[in-house]
């Protein structure tokens, strides 16, 4: 490998694998630096705290450290790390820009709850980095990390329950509107109908009344028919009397005639 040998804590420095081909001839021996990762793997690093990003290691921690190909573990580097480095400025602009959009997830809201949490742990852990102005370039690239995991680990909540739910809601809403609408039109139906009834009960007294009275001068109109009238009857009585008188002057003579 090649690159430097020793480096301070949060600085970054560049290292490359050099691919040397032997041939019988050395003349045509033939050397390549090759970028990582290549053929021969990426770089790894004995420490932990290390932030690698391709050919580029950020060093997080005083000590010393094998630098190696994953694949081709020949070709080891040894690198001593000191404390004694001024940390540069860090670069936050796409930490700022991560908390931002995570921030419009939130507010977007829908999520499942897990991942909702997950997002809203990575935020506080990214907010309190930018806030902290002693804060290096790996705990920054770190925070990245975490935050952009969580925004693209978002996952939208089973929304069959919820519509199902909302659906309920809106149901039972316009049930109850429905319900007070068809309320009130009964009161109002009601009020007509007891109205109606009022009209109906008032037409049927008029009805039965006229009918009544109908009826009765009906019975006197067939009464009046039935019975004679005051002269009719003086003159009957009169018939009555002279045909009496008839019938008794005719017996009369029958007894004179017997006795003759």
């Amino acid at each position: 490998m090649v690159g430097e040998a020793t480096a301070k804590v949060g600085e970054s420095k560049i290292y490359q694998f050099l691919e040397t081909v032997y041939y019988n001839d050395t003349s045509k021996n033939t050397e390549t630096l090759l970028d990582f990762p290549n053929a021969y793997g990426a770089i790894v690093s004995s420490d932990p705290s290390d932030v690698i990003n391709g050919g580029t290691v950020t060093f997080g921690s005083v000590g010393k450290r094998i630098l190696k190909p994953s694949v081709y573990g020949e070709g080891f580097f040894e690198v001593t790390v000191t404390k004694d480095f001024e940390n540069p400025t860090p670069d936050t602009t796409r930490l700022e820009e991560a908390v931002t959009s995570g921030d419009s997830k939130l507010t977007e809201g829908g999520f499942a709850d897990e991942t909702t949490k997950a997002l809203e742990e990575a935020l506080q852990k990214a907010k309190d980095i930018l806030a902290n102005p002693d804060s290096i370039q790996k705990e920054i690239d770190n925070a990245l990390s975490d935050l952009e995991t969580a925004i693209s680990n978002l996952k939208k909540k089973d929304i069959t329950d919820t519509s199902s739910s909302n659906s309920g809601t809106y149901d039972s809403n316009n049930s109850s509107t429905g319900n007070s609408a068809d309320t009130s039109n009964g009161v109002t139906d009601t009020s007509s109908s007891d109205s109606a009834t009022n009209n109906d009960s008032s037409k049927g007294s008029t009805n039965k009344s006229s009918g009544s009275n109908q009826s009765n001068n009906n019975t006197s109109s067939n009464t009046d028919k039935d019975l004679p009238k005051m002269n009719e009857t003086s003159s009957v009585s009169a018939l009555l009397s002279g045909l009496f008188i008839l019938v008794g002057v005719f017996i009369s003579r029958y007894r004179k005639d017997r006795r003759a």
